[in-house]
């Protein structure tokens, strides 16, 4: 439990500090799209090599299947980080053998923060 509030609150005072105070919002389009496309979509979309879409049904194509979801349920609740399956995953705070990128080595540090800081903030279509 500490070690997830003190990342999440790293993750407040670092997008803080970089705005120069203000706290930054996180955009879907801008910020969060590009890192799905950059580590995900490959293996997360129905398209021909979507293993991972095929053994779970989590696509990251659109906003709507990646709020909807696995075949389990959904993987982000907005506004609770610390809850948020794809935040735990990505994080490595999950079972090993989870870890996404599967086959390739974690997001940085810093787009892992932004991802969980656009889930806190609402994980909203923006």
């Amino acid at each position: 439990m500490r070690s997830g509030l003190a990342f999440g609150l790293v993750s407040m005072l670092w997008l803080v500090s970089c705005s120069g105070g203000k706290p930054t919002e996180i955009s879907f389009g801008k910020d969060i799209r590009p890192l799905l496309n950059a580590y995900c979509a490959e293996c997360h979309t129905p398209a021909p090599t979507g293993v991972g879409y095929a053994q779970t049904q989590f696509s990251t194509e659109t906003y709507e299947s990646l709020m909807r979801g696995t075949q389990l349920g959904p993987v982000i609740r907005p506004g609770d980080a610390k809850n948020s399956i794809i935040v735990s995953i990505i994080a490595g705070k999950a079972d090993p053998r989870l870890r996404m990128p599967h086959a390739r080595g974690p997001l940085p540090a810093y787009e892992i923060n932004v991802l969980s800081a656009w889930v806190a903030q609402g994980a909203k279509n923006n």
